[in-house]
Parts: C-alpha cells; structure tokens; sequence
C-alpha cells in the first residue's frame, strides 16, 4: 500500500491558489499473496500479508549479494520520507532575501515526505492533475534527477540501490522517439544489438525480439513502418506498445512508465492497461506507471483496488 503523509506541491508558483489533490493507489492481484508455506487463506481470517512480504523479501536478500540485485529476481522498491526541493524563483522578493534566493536558502518544496511501496507481480499507478509532481516522483524513484535537493531513503530488496542494480530497472519516457523509417520488427532488432550484451549470440537477440513482439501483440503490425506525422505508419497504441517494448529486451525487473495510455483513445488505453497487468503478473516484475486520469474500466481490470486520496493547498 502507498502511503502519502504531505501533497506534491505544484511546479508552478501562479497556481498556488488552486486545490490540488494527489491519488495514489495500487493494483494488486490477491492471487499473488498466497504464503509460501502452502497455508490456506480465508477471506476474514486476518492473515497478515505484510508479515508475509517481509519473509518474501528476506528471502530474496539473501541470495542477493551487497553490490547487485540479480536480474531474474523480484524486486519489491521502498521509499521512506522521500522528500524534493528547487530554488524558488520569485522576482518579487524583497532586497535583504535576495542573497538568501541566490545561496539556495530559499527553496520549493515539490514532495514532502513520502512513503511507499511497489513489489513483484503489481502494477503501481501514480495518478494526480498535470504539474503535481507524478513525473518528478517516478523520477527520484528512477534516479533521474541527481541527489541535489533530495532526501528519503530508498531500498530495492532492502538494499540502497547501486550503479549495478540500477541496470535491472527501465524507464520508459512520455516521448516516442523512432526511426520512422524502420520497421517495427527492424526498430527492436536494432535496439537488441546495441543494448543487449556482446556475448549473447546474435540469434538469441532476434529470439528475444521475437518474444516480445509476441508479449505486446505486435506481431501484425511487426513489418510495418514506424511512420510519422508526414508518412502513415504504426497506430497511436502500437507507438506505445514498442516503446515499451525497447525497455522490456533488457528483461528488466522494474519497468517505469511515464503516462503509457496519454493520447490513447479509451479502448486502446484498456488494451495497454491489461496487457501490463498480465506481464506484471506472469513475470513477477514490479510496474510503475504515471497516469492521468484512468477510466472505470481500466481501475476494474484487477479484482482489487487500493485508493487513498489526500488533498493539499494554501
């Protein structure tokens, strides 16, 4: 469960005044939860799953050295008082603070001590109005933005993340940039070759691309182009489902996605919602996504939901 004790505050000082709010809430899979003892689960028995988590996770560190967190394990990823801060820049100040604005002294709070979880098999969703700060929280979490002006602790596996096991977890940007030339199938293959290592043989690459091209329900459109604005390609949703793709060669063990259904229609947003869901689920990989605003239908694709909504102003 997601837990959060302050509001992310706007990026934008001329919005002070407005009411924000900031939902976070988790998809989880009960199926998923099942002890791993084999004990019998029922419903109102008030079995503690957090307790069984933590065996779970205690587990895994175990065969888990102090350097790296092995690509084919789960990863559970905890954050503790996770806070962002910039320097305010404000014109109207008065003359004595200037000094303190150009030190840094003065700063804008972007996210105030929060707490969180996301673990193996679920699909954590950050949802909230544009300019609350979903973007810069995905981002601390996948150590994109530096250590400057950051504070909190965050753990994979129970250990502070390294530059090593920071190679097991793929970020996939709002942005779509391709070749539109190139078709799908030629797109993946290129990314395997560059990105996959040199002592992997070249057709367990094309393998690897022929996988996930089967996974996200490309193969249709596997030898039609790219395309953009000027040159009719791929459609909007299959735009997305190769970007993800691109991240997804790796085998990565956290997948982080920055609004995946934004410019979808709500059909294809659906489609995208469920095809996660199953690869989260099959693969025992922990997802993050940024979304705006889902609809009925994409919080009805697992059978439960956590919401927690906090509100936040001036």
């Amino acid at each position: 469960m997601i837990e959060l004790n302050n509001i992310i505050k706007s990026h934008k000082k001329t919005d002070r005044n407005v009411l924000y709010h900031f939902i976070g809430y988790i998809w989880i899979d009960m199926e998923q939860e099942i002890p791993i003892d084999g004990t019998e689960i029922k419903v109102g028995s008030g079995y503690d799953f957090s307790a069984e988590r933590t065996k779970k996770r205690t587990l895994l560190i175990q065969h888990t050295d102090s350097r790296s967190i092995a690509v084919k394990n789960p990863v559970y990823l905890e954050w503790y008082g996770l806070s962002y801060s910039i320097p305010q820049e404000n014109m109207n100040i008065q003359k004595n603070k200037k000094s303190e604005l150009e030190s840094g002294k003065i700063k804008l709070s972007i996210l105030e001590n929060i707490h969180g979880c996301a673990n193996p098999g679920e699909i954590l969703a950050i949802m909230g109005p544009s300019n609350c700060g979903k973007t810069t929280l995905l981002n601390l979490l996948g150590d994109r933005l530096g250590n400057k002006g950051v504070q909190g602790t965050i753990t994979m596996n129970g250990l502070k993340p390294t530059k090593n096991s920071m190679k097991y977890l793929a970020y996939c940007t709002q942005d779509d940039v391709f070749f539109p030339q190139l078709t799908v199938k030629d797109t993946l293959s290129f990314n395997a070759r560059l990105r996959l290592p040199r002592d992997v043989p070249l057709h367990d690459k094309l393998k690897r691309v022929d996988a996930i091209i089967q996974l996200l329900n490309l193969t249709k459109s596997a030898h039609t182009k790219i395309g953009n604005n000027r040159n009719r390609g791929i459609s909007g949703g299959e735009r997305k489902r190769v970007s993800i793709a691109n991240e997804l060669l790796t085998d990565p063990s956290v997948i982080m996605l920055d609004e995946p259904t934004t410019g979808l229609d709500a059909a294809l947003a659906l489609e995208l919602t469920k095809i996660l869901k199953e690869f989260a689920i099959k693969q025992r990989k922990t997802i993050i996504i940024v979304i705006h605003q889902p609809s009925s239908q994409d919080l009805n694709v697992t059978p439960t939901t956590i919401l927690q909504i906090i509100y936040w102003s001036f």
